[in-house]
């Protein structure tokens, strides 16, 4: 076992245990070098010794780790195995497991566990959508972390597998006991609909406190153990729990649309419902008879059959891939219903990170218009959202930035589209709740947003010299964040591969217009090419399905070959070193140094 105060590789110290499972024990560790803690993963070696399991568990769980970027799901940055010990390093998830959570405090409240159980099934979508899809298989409460954010994190890929079709069943079953699937330990293939009930059985351990994994071994009705509970809940989790994979929920799309309306599922509302068409129905009979009132029973009958506010952006959800223009116009309809409620806006925006890639003026001003507007006149329905749940609002601000950043006018970084994103990117930096990673691309392109053009617009030489003298934001500030946005810790926080690919983008042609005026300004060439390379490097590093996004790479790498040419030519007719030739010294190590 690693002990507090031991080197691992060089560079890992140990600071301290914060977990043991069956088969390994987890530390946090810092790299003293670059000041930023890590979890460092300690396979037991008995384990090695006697399971060949544990082995290939590890080998998937580096494997697909490896290739995945999402915010809920943790990165894999080193292997290690030498001197006797087997490490695997990793992000260090602040927060508690929801297991932990669950020993302190008992049972849930329902709101909130739908809420983890929606960022839960964003997660399993992104999953089951890879090629091939990936099979979590060990959904549990041990392995969820809750960050202080109020976000979740899921953990611990040792039973993930990559779903193989054709197969009959698994080369390997495993699951925890009492929330794994029927399929785990029989005959057939794992798939989506594994982590669908494994997702319904660690939603019943978190309302109703009661561990499927511990006698009874059970899923009973949750309003038999608390009655205060939702009957659409419970429906919900029945569904999940079904013996028969064909039974339950599909895949994590349809779980996510009932959960978001899970109260309109209750019981009690379906029997409202069911009345009042009775009562309807009894209207319409009499109504054939007094034939004057037919116009007025088809409009109540048409006022009934309105869409719901849920089921408007369960509409746009689904079809926005057949009809984008009425998907839309679902999720604004929606919005129009409750502006003050943040579900449509953010469904909108998830919609085209998934789907989209691309977003218009009109739209962002439309949705502009409904976050500004007012009940009461006083407090805007943006205001509202924020008060209510400041880490959700800063997420949503922080997601709407960045689309008005990078995905107007085809992904090209206007001016107009950076204004567009600055009051978003900057009403998030002010909730101070998102988590470090996003505030530092948030900082990142509010500086640049701020500042891209105006800092190369001096009047002079002499003027920029006694801005950098009062502390003003200098041509190195800029350049240490465009070096920010290549970082590979910071891209896995921005989304899908094509932001990464707008974003390599927009570094590489910031650096075509402008390796001139850097160099005039300490950043020399060389440091400008050290970047280049870095894109070039971060491009050939994505996994990229689709072949617009392959053609975007091939591209941008044909770009970055063009503009080392151009430095190559810039030093070969003695550009390096103009910043001294023009009077202006000391300005490396005023602006962030860059290595110039």
């Amino acid at each position: 076992m690693l002990e507090p105060g031991q080197i691992v590789a060089e560079k890992y110290r140990i600071l301290r245990k914060v977990g043991e499972g069956g088969m390994s024990i987890v530390y946090d560790a810092i790299n003293e070098r670059a000041n930023k803690h890590w979890a460092v993963k300690e396979i037991k070696q008995e384990s090695l010794r006697e399971s060949e399991v544990t082995r290939y568990n590890l080998i998937a769980e580096r494997d697909i780790l490896r290739r995945l970027s999402h915010p809920s799901l943790p990165s894999i940055v080193d292997i290690v195995d030498e001197d006797g010990f087997f490490i695997i390093v990793m992000d260090y998830v602040e927060g508690v497991s929801l297991s932990m959570l669950l020993g302190e405090e008992g049972p849930q409240s329902q709101e909130q566990v739908v809420g983890w159980a929606l960022q839960i099934c964003n997660v399993l979508e992104y999953l089951h959508n890879q090629n091939p899809p990936i099979i979590y298989r060990d959904l549990k409460p041990g392995n969820i972390m809750l960050r202080p954010d109020g976000t979740v994190c899921i953990i611990d890929f040792g039973a993930a597998r990559e779903y193989k079709a054709g197969r009959i069943d698994d080369t390997i079953a495993l699951g925890s006991k009492g929330y794994a699937a029927p399929e785990q330990f029989g005959v057939h293939q794992t798939d989506a609909r594994t982590d669908i009930y494994n997702l319904g059985t660690t939603l019943y351990h978190l309302v109703t406190g009661h561990n499927p994994a511990e006698p009874p071994y059970e899923i009973s009705p949750i309003r038999e153990i608390d009655s205060s509970l939702s009957s659409g809940l419970e429906g919900i989790i029945r569904k999940c729990t079904q013996q028969n994979p064909d039974e339950r929920y599909q895949n994590a799309g349809e779980l996510t649309a009932d959960l978001k309306r899970y109260r309109d599922l209750d019981t009690e509302v379906l029997r409202r419902r069911r009345r009042l068409k009775r009562q309807m129905i009894a209207v319409a009979a009499v109504a054939t008879v007094l034939f004057v009132a037919a116009g007025i029973l088809q409009f109540a009958e048409g006022s009934l059959n309105a869409q719901s506010y849920s089921s408007l952006i369960s509409r746009g959800q689904a079809n926005y891939v057949r009809d984008s223009q009425t998907s839309a116009s679902d999720f604004f309809a929606a919005i129009e219903q409750a502006p003050e409620r943040p579900e449509a806006y953010e469904a909108f925006l998830d919609t085209i990170y998934a789907q989209d890639n691309s977003i218009s003026e009109d739209e962002i001003t439309w949705m502009q218009s409904s976050l500004n507007g007012s009940g009461n006149k006083v407090t805007t329905n943006s205001d509202i959202f924020a008060t209510d749940n400041p880490a959700r609002a800063s997420n949503f601000f922080y997601e709407l930035g960045v689309a008005c950043f990078f995905y107007l006018d085809n992904g090209e970084v206007t001016t107009r589209a950076r204004n567009l994103a600055l009051p978003y990117l900057q009403r998030a930096a002010n909730l101070q709740s998102l988590v470090a990673d996003r505030q530092h691309v948030t900082d990142a392109l509010l500086l640049l947003a701020q500042n891209s053009d105006s800092i190369f617009d001096s009047p002079g030489k002499a003027a920029l010299a006694a801005q950098i003298g009062s502390g003003a934001i200098t041509p190195g500030d800029l350049w240490t964040n465009l070096e920010v946005l290549t970082d590979e810790t910071t891209l896995g926080q921005v989304g899908n591969t094509y932001i990464q690919l707008v974003m390599y983008r927009y570094v590489l042609n910031t650096i075509t217009e402008r390796y001139v005026s850097y160099s005039q300004y300490g950043i020399s060439l060389d440091t400008q090419k050290d970047l280049i390379d870095q894109v070039v490097q971060g491009l050939q590093d994505l996994d990229i399905t689709s072949e617009s996004e392959r053609q975007l790479r091939a591209d941008l790498l044909d770009s970055s070959d063009i503009v080392i040419n151009l430095i190559n030519i810039a030093e070969s007719n003695g550009i390096t070193g103009i910043a001294e030739s023009n009077g202006i010294t000391g300005m490396a190590e005023n602006s962030g140094g860059a290595g110039a």
